[in-house]
């Protein structure tokens, strides 16, 4: 029994190491769409640098300070729709497709194999996310001199914030299936979380990813004081992992109603 248990507890991180594989050839083997998708976000970048640049020296001449603003907004806003995205898109394709049933029957179950994807994706998230930061820094002409290993970890913790409103509205797709609606309101409200005044405490901490936008501009501009870093990114990788640990449980919760309600396999 015990030997058979560690045969399923390797066979788990298999998943994760077969999604990761699965996600590189698929990366590679679409091209087109991969070197599509960058240049897209780049240009995303590049209206909003121009755009910030051509209203901060009609106001401010030396227009100081907003490019940083900018930058780490855009780094933040971006992983957060990629990580929030994944699973309610696994849910979805995966009702379009017809394998969300296997899914649930596999022997690792929904929630593993979801978890295997996610892993897989947020290694390339945060390597996809990193080269954006690196060409935006490059554009606006910024030091590419950053503690990288910190940004990583910071990265890290968006992705976790991402993934819990993620497994969430995972739940939402299945049983509704098709729940594209809401994610354009998302988007937005990342947008007005991003926001919100830092002196509005406590609660600019609880709002999702206002926490890790402030410790990014402490990263992209020094003189920025960020009391204690190393204290305030633990309270936010805990708080991180408080509303990753609420989103799996609404979605178990879900699941469970799913799969009274025989939603699983309607696609």
């Amino acid at each position: 029994m015990l030997a058979a248990n560690k045969i399923q507890e390797a066979n788990r991180w298999q998943v994760v190491w077969g999604e990761l594989v699965r996600s590189w050839i698929e990366l590679r083997r679409y091209w087109f769409n991969t070197i599509g998708g960058l240049v897209s976000l780049y240009l995303l970048f590049l209206l909003l640098f121009l755009g910030t640049s051509l209203l901060t020296q009609r106001m401010t001449p030396s227009g100081e300070g907003s490019l940083e603003w900018l930058i780490g907004g855009y780094i933040i806003w971006s992983l957060a729709v990629f990580a929030y995205m994944s699973p309610a898109g696994i849910v979805t394709q995966g009702a379009r497709e017809g394998t969300l049933e296997q899914m649930a029957l596999s022997p690792w179950g929904l929630g593993w194999v979801m978890t295997g994807i996610l892993l897989a994706k947020l290694l390339n998230d945060i390597v996809v996310t990193g080269l954006l930061l690196a060409v935006a820094l490059l554009t606006s002409g910024q030091s590419l001199a950053l503690p990288w290993g910190k940004v990583a970890l910071l990265m890290v913790v968006v992705s976790l914030q991402g993934y819990a409103m993620g497994w969430a509205i995972a739940g939402l797709a299945l049983n509704f299936k098709r729940i594209q609606s809401i994610y354009t309101l998302l988007q937005f409200s990342f947008i007005a979380a991003l926001a919100v005044p830092w002196e509005l405490q406590p609660l600019a901490r609880l709002i999702p990813l206002r926490w890790p936008y402030y410790l990014m501009q402490g990263l992209l501009k020094p003189e920025t004081e960020v009391a204690s870093w190393s204290l305030e990114m633990i309270g936010c990788l805990l708080l991180s992992i408080g509303y990753l640990g609420l989103g799996w449980a609404v979605f178990n919760r879900s699941l469970q109603w799913a799969r009274q309600m025989g939603h699983l396999g309607h696609y």
